[in-house]
């Protein structure tokens, strides 16, 4: 675009100097419009990939006896770049094989697209690309990329950690790498999967595994696990406990010991799942101040039956009660009992079925309203007392007093009217001769 403005320029001053000829002239004006065009074009095109950042930071090789092999971690500091931009980053140590390592980003809005290994296995480029939320082209952030499975073959400290800006600036952060041998002088046993079994006598295809040592340490650490006859994990003589995961099914917890050169099979049992509830009392919307709750077991509440929860709120206290561990899918009746606006005691009963689907974080938030129907009451405020039979109807008068007024007086001509029609009947319809 520059040389068609330069030859353009040239063109120009060419004919303006003594030609008589409009040839030059025309295709310099040309040139000229063909110009003004691309930069018009130009403003809508994507914009230059350009990525810039402050410096880099990386861990020292870390070993993992386990799995016997080695990993480590480079950062990029306030990494500037646009969507789909392509950046490249670069580990490098004589005495590192990275022939078999597997790069991955674990902290950024990006992703691994290639890695290649070059110099003989001492060096590992990988390129990661954007991968920004709808309606973002740009933003700055720190980027980590985790490399794994690579070897450790010497001791050194020498390793280097490179990125270079689309500027040609290079930032580099040296690391040490040493060899660590996955022979332990301390006895060894194996953990392995024994018959896994569910309350409801269902099955289930695969496991989330985590093993803990005496020290509280995670020491396996295993996602979606299916071949359950296969799995086996090595491990140090002494005790550990263990929590498997199943979709549909609370955690499986238990404990188990590891012998020297002996496979300890644990055999978890997968129970119903439970989920916590944290009820709010309200009343036509507003809070509660003081009230008794309770929760029964079941679809109603039986004669003598004792609450599985009873609690009682004072005004000092939040509206609010928790309760823990209800069985997923089990019904449950909820009692408020509660003080309503004529000063009579009321209890509202509500029946819910316990649903994890709707826990966030582990827990269900539901509000109890009191000035709905009760399952057991059909009054809006409430059950009447058999002391007082006008108990909660307090609650169902209207506020405003002309609609009092009127509904009081429409409930009279109402009445009036059924006792009219009733004398009608009775007395064989002489009313006709009025």
């Amino acid at each position: 675009m520059g040389n068609y403005l330069n030859k353009s320029n040239s063109n120009s001053s060419t004919a303006s100097s003594g030609s008589d000829d409009d040839g030059p002239s025309s295709i310099a004006q040309a040139l000229a419009i063909f110009a003004v065009f691309g930069l018009i074009l130009s403003s809508f095109a994507a914009p230059v990939a350009a990525h810039s950042a402050t410096g880099v930071q990386v861990d020292n090789t870390s070993y993992n006896s386990y799995d016997d092999e080695y990993s480590q971690s480079g950062w990029v500091n306030n990494l500037t770049y646009n969507d789909s931009e392509t950046v490249s980053v670069r580990f490098s140590a004589d005495g590192v094989d990275y022939t078999n390592a597997s790069p991955q980003v674990v902290t950024g809005d990006a992703q691994v697209v290639n890695h290649s290994v070059i110099n003989n296995g001492s060096t590992l480029e990988v390129e990661i690309q954007s991968d920004f939320a709808s309606g973002v082209n740009e933003t700055t952030q720190d980027v980590e990329v985790v490399a794994t499975g690579l070897q450790v073959e010497s001791d050194g400290s020498v390793g280097t950690f490179y990125y270079t800006d689309t500027n040609g600036t290079t930032y580099t952060d040296s690391f040490s790498y040493s060899v660590e041998s996955s022979t332990s002088t301390t006895a060894t046993g194996s953990v392995a999967l024994g018959n896994i079994s569910t309350y409801d006598n269902g099955s289930v295809d695969s496991v989330d595994i985590q093993i803990e040592n005496s020290s509280g340490d995670l020491v396996v650490d295993e996602s979606n696990v299916s071949d359950f006859d296969n799995f086996s994990k090595e491990l140090d003589t002494g005790d550990y406990t263990y929590t498997l995961v199943a979709d549909g099914y609370a955690d499986a917890t238990g404990s188990f010991s590891v012998t020297e050169n002996n496979t300890t099979q644990i055999s978890p049992e997968f129970g119903k799942m439970q989920v916590d509830y944290e009820f709010t009392i309200e009343n036509n919307g507003s809070a509660v101040d003081s009230f008794d709750f309770a929760i029964y077991d079941g679809d109603s509440i039986g004669d003598n039956e004792t609450a599985i929860v009873s609690t009682s709120v004072t005004s000092n206290d939040s509206n609010t009660v928790s309760t823990l561990n209800l069985d997923d899918g089990s019904q449950k009746v909820v009692e408020v009992t509660y003080t309503d606006a004529d000063g009579n005691e009321t209890t509202y009963t509500e029946t819910i079925t316990v649903d994890s689907s709707q826990a966030e974080n582990g827990t269900v938030s539901q509000t109890v309203d009191v000035a709905t129907s009760s399952d057991d009451g059909g009054f809006i405020g409430g059950v009447p007392s058999f002391d007082n039979p006008f108990s909660g109807l307090g609650d169902q008068l209207p506020d405003d007093p002309v609609v009092l007024v009127l509904t009081i007086i429409a409930g009279f001509v109402a009445a009036v009217g059924t006792i009219f029609t009733l004398l009608w009947v009775k007395n064989g319809l002489k009313f006709n001769n009025l």
